[in-house]
């Protein structure tokens, strides 16, 4: 195999080796007689990635340090619990205020067969849907910029963060700092 396969890629390349030689072993016994890829172990490990969760440290750093959209993409997925994949894709109208008064996000999630997420907007995520600038249509995906135009994004220097260290977009939401 090549060294650039490496964990699923790998196991799913040979898989269909296996499959092939098993198939012509069960067939065509006198041809093959010995499957020599039966029983070799799998080199990817999934892990279950419920259990990865971002200490309040970590998302304060990286808050600190991401330029801002990034920085607002985990702080929605820290409070709304959606992918990340349906975060970009979240559009100002799948925003619905109810009757009560409160905002929710009302949504068809890509990855599952539920139809509908209905999920109210905690004060965090409500400050992050406000801060995000009217002209977009999506709420997290800046603006496309044509190849080769310069960055959108702030130039880092010492003008852009507070004396303190804190960034004001992460003071007014879930980054309050490390504990």
């Amino acid at each position: 195999m090549e060294a650039r396969w490496g964990g699923k890629v790998a196991d799913l390349r040979l898989n269909a080796f296996k499959f092939a030689l098993s198939w012509a072993s069960f067939r065509h016994g006198e041809r093959v007689a010995v499957n020599n890829l039966n029983g070799i172990p799998c080199f990817y490990r999934g892990t279950s990635r419920a259990e990865i969760i971002w200490e309040d440290s970590e998302v304060y750093l990286f808050c600190r340090l991401a330029p801002g959209p990034l920085a607002d993409a985990l702080r929605l997925a820290r409070e709304t619990g959606l992918r990340i994949g349906d975060l970009v894709e979240l559009k100002r109208s799948e925003i619905k205020r109810a009757p009560d008064g409160t905002r929710a996000i009302i949504l068809r999630p890509n990855k599952r067969r539920r139809p509908v997420v209905n999920m109210p907007l905690t004060p965090a995520a409500e400050v992050i849907v406000a801060n995000a600038p009217l002209s977009r249509r999506l709420i997290l995906k800046p603006s496309r910029r044509r190849r080769g135009a310069p960055s959108t994004y702030p130039a880092r220097s010492a003008t852009t963060r507070p004396a303190s260290g804190f960034a004001a977009s992460c003071v007014a939401t879930t980054c309050a700092g490390p504990r």
